[in-house]
C-alpha cells in the first residue's frame, strides 16, 4: 500500500496590465535536483517567484523471511599469473638443467637431473625430521585426555555456548568462549541519555517474558545512560524495556553481562557440562570436562607438519628413482642458475681427476694386500644351494615400510658364520643403527619354514613392520637377495640354533666396515644419509681401504656434524625441512589481482572461494575466479588492520596486465528475517521502526526498538523487535516540486 501526501506551494495566476503571466508547474526526480536548483538560482529578468518542495511518500513493508547475501568488494590491478617455484626438501645438487629461462614447459616436463646422493641425503634429513617429530606426537598421545575445566572465580553462569561433545575449537571460533560468567551479579543495558536521566535513578525494567525487576541508572555519557539490574532472573542478550519511576518510557535495549568473565578451552572435546544457564558457581567448581586433548592445537599442527614430511618424502623418491626433477605446472621457465658458473666448477673437477685417480689406484694396491691376508666366509644353506663364497651378510629388523623405501635398524658390522635356516635365533638387540634401504622390486626375497624345511620366495612388497632381514651382498655390494623371518613366526636369540646347534646368540661378528659409493638399482642408507655398500667379514671393498666397524660409525657421526648447520638443527627442531629452489614457473594460463582486506572481513574469506571479477575495459562480462592465496601477516593502516589476499582466474585473449578490476567476494548468503533498509531509522544509539501511521495527522507512530544484523544494502536483517508479519511504514522523498512563474512580454 502507498499512501502519498504530496505538500506543494500553490502560487494563484493573476494579470496586469500589458502583460501576459503564465503558471508553469514542473516535477523532477530527485536525482536531478542537484542540476535544476543552481539553474533556479540563475534566472534573471522574467522569473517573478518560485517554490522547490519535496514530493513525500509513506510506504508500507512487511517484515518477512529472505535471503540475504553478503559480499565484499575490493579492485586491484591484473597481473600476470603466479610464479611457482620448483622446489624439493634439503640441499639438492643439480647436475644439469635441461631448460633455459624463457622456454615454455607443460607439467610433467623434466627440468633438471640430480646428483642421486644428495637426495639420499635429504631423504636422510626427512627421516630424522620425522623422527624427532613422531617421539613428540607420541609424548602428547601418552598424556592424560581428559581435563577437568573449574571456575576461576564466584560468579553466575549467564550463558553457554556449548553442547557435550562440541569441539573446543569450533565452539570458540563461533562464540569466542565456551561459557560467560557474570562476576558481579549485575547485568546491564545502554539506552539513549535525555536531559533527566542522571546516575543514581531508579528505573522498572520490563523483561521480555513480562516480569519487572528494579534497576538503577550507574552511569551516564553525553549520549548513553546505563541501566544496571540484578543478574538472577535476567536473560543475556534479552530485550527489555526501561521507564522511569513515574511510568515514562526511556526506550528499550538488549542485556549484557556487567563484569563478565569469559570461560575457555583451547582443544579437546567438551564433554559432561556440570552447569546450567543460571547457577551460581564458587571457585574451583567443576564446569565441563575436555576428553581427547591430545586433538590440541599442537596434536593438529604436528600432524599437519607430518603430512606436509611425508609429502616431501614421497617426492624425494621419485626423484631418486627417476633422477630428475619435473615441472609442476604450464608455464614459462625463470629462475636458472647461470650457467657459467657451472662450466667453471666442471673444470676444476676435471682438473683433479688425476689426482683421485691416483688415490684409487694406492687404494686398490693396499685392499689386494688385505685381500691375500684373508679369506671370504661362506655361510650355510643358501636359499638358492649355490655357492656364497665371497658374500656378505648384514642384519637387520624393519621400522617402518612406505613410499618405496623401507627403514631399519642394522648391524653396524656384518654377520659372521651363520645357518640361512635359523635367522629366527639373531640377536637383534645389536642392531642399532639407523639405516634407509631401497631394494629394487625384482630383488629375490626368501623365508624359510622349519615346518616343511623348504624354501618359499617372496617379493619385497611382502616385507613388513617387525620382520627380521638377513640382506646378502656381492663382492660389489649390490644385494644379491633377502632373507625374510616374518615377524609373526621371528623367535627371541635364546631359541634359535644354527646348524651346528650353537645358539644364535652365540653367532659370531665380522670386522669389515664399509665404504662409500653404492652400486645398483639397490641401496642402503645409513643414518648419515651417504648410500654405502658392504663387503664381506674378511673381503675388502672395492673402492676404499679396509676399516673396522667403529671406523665407519665414526666416520658416519662426523659426516651428520659436518653436514648439519645450526639452521638445519633449528629446522628439524621445529619438524621443518630447508627446502632448495630449482627454478620458477610463471603461469601463462592463469591471471591474478592483488586485494588489500579490511581486518574485519579477512575472517569471512578462505583459500579456494569462488569469487566473481568484472574488467572496467570489458564492459558486460564477468569472469569466474578464486582466492588463491591469503597473507596473514597484515599492516596497520591508520590504527586499523589491512591483509592482502590473490585473487586467480583463468586467462583469456581480452585480459591484459594492468587492467583495473573489481573483485565481488560472496561470504554468506542467509534466509533471515528482513525488512528494506529504508524502512529504519538510527536514534542515537539504537534503531527504530514505525508499525502504525495516522493518515490524518500524517504522523508515524509505534516506533520499536529493533535490533539489526547483516545487510545487502537493500535488505536489513531484524534479529528481534518485530516478528514475521508486522506492518512497517516508512517515508520515502520520490521527487522534488519546482512550482514558479514565468513573466512573458
Amino acid at each position: 500500500m502507498n499512501i502519498f501526501k504530496n505538500k506543494k506551494t500553490e502560487i494563484r495566476p493573476h494579470r496586469r496590465y500589458g502583460k501576459r503571466i503564465v503558471f508553469i508547474s514542473a516535477v523532477a526526480v530527485v536525482a536531478a535536483a542537484a542540476i535544476v536548483v543552481p539553474n533556479l538560482l540563475t534566472l534573471g529578468r522574467g522569473a517573478d517567484s518560485s517554490a522547490v518542495t519535496v514530493n513525500e511518500e509513506v510506504l508500507t513493508a512487511q517484515a518477512a523471511v529472505d535471503t540475504i547475501k553478503t559480499n565484499i568488494t575490493a579492485s586491484g590491478s591484473l597481473e600476470a599469473g603466479n610464479s611457482v617455484d620448483i622446489s624439493v626438501a634439503g640441499d639438492i645438487t643439480v647436475d644439469e638443467y635441461l631448460v633455459e629461462d624463457g622456454d615454455i614447459v607443460s607439467s610433467g616436463d623434466a627440468i633438471a637431473t640430480v646428483d642421486k646422493s644428495s637426495v639420499m641425503t635429504a631423504i636422510e634429513t626427512v627421516q630424522k625430521t620425522m623422527a624427532l617429530l613422531d617421539a613428540r606426537i607420541d609424548e602428547i598421545n601418552s598424556c592424560d585426555d581428559d581435563t577437568s575445566v573449574n571456575s576461576s572465580a564466584d560468579g553466575r553462569i549467564k550463558k553457554i555456548y556449548a553442547q557435550d561433545g562440541d569441539t573446543a575449537t569450533s565452539v570458540m571460533s563461533d562464540n569466542g568462549a565456551v561459557m560467560l560468567m557474570s562476576l558481579d551479579g549485575l547485568m546491564a543495558a545502554d539506552i539513549e541519555r535525555t536531559s533527566d536521566i542522571e546516575p543514581g535513578l531508579s528505573v522498572t525494567v520490563a523483561l521480555s517474558d513480562g516480569e519487572e525487576v528494579s534497576g538503577k541508572v550507574t552511569s551516564v555519557t553525553d549520549k548513553t545512560a546505563t541501566v544496571t539490574l540484578s543478574d538472577e532472573n535476567a536473560d543475556y542478550g534479552d530485550t527489555v524495556s526501561i521507564v522511569s519511576e513515574d511510568g515514562t518510557s526511556l526506550g528499550s535495549a538488549q542485556l549484557y553481562i556487567d563484569d563478565e568473565l569469559k570461560v575457555v578451552a583451547s582443544a579437546g572435546v567438551i564433554d559432561d557440562i556440570a552447569v546450567s544457564e543460571g547457577d551460581t558457581v564458587s571457585e574451583g567448581d567443576e564446569l565441563f570436562t575436555l576428553t581427547d586433548t591430545r586433538y590440541s592445537g599442537e596434536y593438529s599442527s604436528l600432524m599437519y607438519k607430518r603430512g606436509i614430511l611425508e609429502d616431501r618424502m614421497k617426492e624425494l623418491f621419485e626423484i631418486y628413482q627417476s633422477g630428475q626433477i619435473l615441472a609442476d605446472c604450464d608455464g614459462e621457465v625463470s629462475g636458472i642458475e647461470d650457467t657459467d658458473t657451472e662450466d667453471t666448477t666442471e673444470t676444476t673437477d676435471t682438473d683433479t681427476t688425476d689426482t683421485t685417480d691416483t688415490t684409487e689406484t694406492t687404494a686398490t694396491s693396499e685392499t689386494t694386500t688385505e685381500k691375500e691376508k684373508t679369506s671370504p666366509s661362506k655361510m650355510i644353506n643358501s636359499p638358492t644351494g649355490e655357492d656364497d663364497t665371497g658374500y656378505t651378510n648384514t642384519g637387520a629388523t624393519v621400522t617402518h615400510v612406505g613410499y618405496g623405501a623401507i627403514s631399519v635398524l642394522m648391524g653396524s658390522d656384518p654377520l659372521g658364520d651363520i645357518d640361512y635356516t635359523a635367522c629366527s635365533g639373531l640377536d637383534t638387540s645389536l642392531f642399532t643403527q639407523s639405516s634407509v634401504i631401497t631394494p629394487d622390486a625384482s630383488l629375490p626375497v626368501y623365508s624359510y619354514s622349519s615346518d616343511t624345511g623348504s624354501w618359499t620366495a617372496a617379493t619385497v612388497s611382502d616385507i613388513e613392520v617387525g620382520d627380521i632381514l638377513v640382506i646378502t651382498l656381492n663382492s660389489s655390494g649390490s644385494p644379491v637377495w633377502i632373507v625374510r623371518v616374518a615377524a609373526s613366526t621371528g623367535t627371541s636369540a635364546s631359541t634359535g640354533t644354527t646348524s651346528s646347534g650353537t645358539s644364535a646368540a652365540n653367532v659370531s661378528t665380522g670386522s669389515s666396515g664399509y665404504s662409500a659409493g653404492a652400486t645398483g638399482s639397490s641401496s642402503i642408507v645409513p643414518s648419515s644419509g651417504i648410500p654405502v655398500s658392504s663387503g664381506s667379514a674378511d673381503s675388502t671393498p672395492s673402492d676404499s681401504s679396509a676399516v673396522n666397524s667403529q671406523t665407519v660409525v665414526d666416520s658416519l657421526t662426523d659426516a651428520i656434524t659436518t653436514q648439519t648447520s645450526e639452521s638445519q638443527t633449528s629446522a628439524q627442531e621445529d619438524y621443518t625441512v630447508d627446502e632448495t629452489v630449482i627454478a620458477s614457473i610463471i603461469n601463462t594460463t592463469k591471471m591474478s589481482v592483488t586485494l588489500t582486506i579490511d581486518e574485519l572481513d579477512i575472517k569471512d574469506i578462505s583459500v579456494g572461494l569462488s569469487v566473481s571479477i568484472s574488467l572496467d575495459a570489458v564492459k558486460g562480462k564477468t569472469y569466474d575466479g578464486e582466492v588463491a592465496s591469503i597473507d596473514t601477516e597484515g599492516t596497520n593502516d591508520g590504527g586499523n588492520t589491512k591483509y592482502q589476499i590473490t585473487v586467480t582466474m583463468d586467462r583469456t585473449d581480452d585480459m591484459l596486465v594492468g587492467m583495473n578490476a573489481t573483485v565481488l567476494i560472496p561470504v554468506s548468503e542467509d534466509s533471515v528475517l528482513c525488512v528494506p533498509a529504508q524502512a529504519l531509522t538510527d536514534k542515537s544509539a539504537t534503531t527504530v521502526c514505525y508499525t502504525s501511521y495516522d493518515e490524518e495527522s500524517d504522523t508515524l507512530g509505534g516506533e520499536t526498538v529493533v535490533e539489526t544484523g547483516i545487510s545487502d544494502g537493500t535488505n536489513v536483517e531484524i534479529k528481534s523487535g518485530i516478528t514475521e508479519g508486522t506492518t512497517i511504514y516508512y517515508r520515502y522523498a520520490s521527487g522534488l516540486v519546482y512550482s514558479f512563474v514565468t513573466i512573458q512580454k
